[in-house]
C-alpha cells in the first residue's frame, strides 16, 4: 500500500512539474496559467514532495532498505 502510495505521489509530482518550473522561468514558455493557478500548483507540488520522501522512508524500513 505504501509503495502505491508513493508511485501516486511521484505521478502527481511529475504532472505538476511544468507547471512549477514556470514559475521559476523568465515567461518565454508555452504554459500560461493565471497566478492563482500558478500558486496553488506550486503550494501542491511541494506538499506532495514531502509526501513523496515521508513515504520513501517507510517503504524503504518494509523492504529493510538502508538510505
Amino acid at each position: 500500500m505504501q509503495f502505491y502510495t508513493f508511485l501516486e505521489t511521484t505521478v502527481v509530482a511529475v504532472s505538476l512539474l511544468p507547471i512549477f518550473l514556470v514559475f521559476f522561468s523568465d515567461g518565454d514558455g508555452d504554459i500560461t496559467v493565471s497566478p492563482g493557478s500558478l500558486a496553488a500548483s506550486f503550494v501542491a507540488f511541494g506538499e506532495f514532495k514531502d509526501i513523496e520522501i515521508s513515504v520513501s522512508v517507510f517503504v524503504s524500513e518494509h523492504l529493510n532498505v538502508t538510505i
